[in-house]
């Protein structure tokens, strides 16, 4: 199961069950495939809409995305943005440094 989520995924949207292995799911780039859904995805929970994880080269729906993120933003961890803050600085001092008087 690991490696199968190892691939880069990508976010694509629930649309119907066929069967008990198989539904219609829809990618980011509106494109529509019968797919497989592997055996430990909860049934219960595939709602047609849902955003769920898809995998790159096969398609498989391999996880459900939880209803309250939103796939569009990341947001940074206290480690990014002290990182970010640690880069602004350094640019600063190098901008000054450079610069003619």
């Amino acid at each position: 199961m690991k490696r199968i989520k190892s691939v880069p995924l990508l976010i694509g949207n629930f649309s119907e069950m066929i069967d008990a292995h198989h539904g219609i799911g829809q990618t980011t780039s509106g494109s529509s495939y019968y797919v497989r859904v592997l055996s430990t995805i909860d049934k219960e929970a595939l709602k047609p809409g849902c955003s769920v994880a898809m995998h790159r080269h096969s398609n498989s729906i391999v996880d459900i995305l939880p209803a309250d993120s939103d796939t569009s933003v990341q947001l940074m961890g206290e480690n990014d943005k002290v990182r970010c803050r640690r880069l602004r600085t350094r640019h600063a001092r190098l901008t000054l440094q450079r610069s003619p008087m």
